[in-house]
C-alpha cells in the first residue's frame, strides 16, 4: 500500500511540474543583443536568465512588448542544441508600472478617443498623446490612470504600445 501511494504521489507530481505544463508560462519580455542576432526571452522580473522564445513571426511581435508581462501559449521545441519555447498565442498581463495591461482597441467617437478593451470596457481618454492618436483603429495595449478620482474616467494614458 505504501509503494501505491508513493508511486501515485511520483506520477502526481510529474503532472504538476512545469516541464509537464509547459503548454503555456508567464513572464517579463527581454530583447537581448543586436540585429539581425536578437533574442527574446521570458524571465521571472528579477531575474536575466530565462525561458529563450523559438526565433520566428511571433517573437519578432512580442519583442514589441519588451518590460511587459506576458502569459504565452505553445510548446518547447528544440532547434538544434538549442531549447526555446514555440509560440502560438500570447497576450499582456502587465505593464511596466506593475499594473494590468488592458488590450483594446482604439477608436475616436463623437469626437473623442475611447478605449474599448477586450473584457467589455469602454474608457474614454483624455490629454491623447500624439503617438497614442497615431494608433485610432489599431490593438493597443495600454497602463492609464483616472484623470480625477472618479473612476468612471476620463482616463489618461500613462503606458501604450501598439499590440503586435
Amino acid at each position: 500500500m505504501m509503494r501505491a501511494i508513493g508511486i501515485t504521489l511520483a506520477v502526481l507530481l510529474y503532472l504538476t511540474s512545469s516541464s509537464a505544463l509547459a503548454d503555456q508560462m508567464q513572464g517579463l519580455v527581454r530583447v537581448t543583443g543586436n540585429a539581425p542576432f536578437k533574442q527574446v526571452t521570458l524571465t521571472k522580473p528579477s531575474e536575466f536568465v530565462g525561458t529563450m522564445l523559438c526565433p520566428g513571426d511571433k517573437a519578432k511581435r512580442i519583442m514589441n512588448l519588451e518590460s511587459l508581462v506576458v502569459k504565452v501559449w505553445g510548446n518547447p521545441k528544440e532547434i538544434g542544441a538549442v531549447k526555446c519555447f514555440d509560440i502560438g498565442s500570447f497576450t499582456a498581463l502587465k505593464t511596466p508600472a506593475g499594473n494590468d495591461a488592458i488590450v483594446g482597441s482604439l477608436q475616436e467617437k463623437e469626437g473623442a478617443v475611447v478605449l474599448i478593451a477586450e473584457d467589455g470596457r469602454t474608457m474614454k481618454l483624455a490629454n491623447v498623446p500624439d503617438g497614442l492618436r497615431n494608433m485610432l483603429g489599431k490593438k493597443v495595449v495600454i497602463d492609464v490612470k483616472p484623470q480625477s478620482t472618479l473612476t468612471s474616467g476620463p482616463f489618461q494614458a500613462v503606458y501604450y504600445a501598439e499590440f503586435p
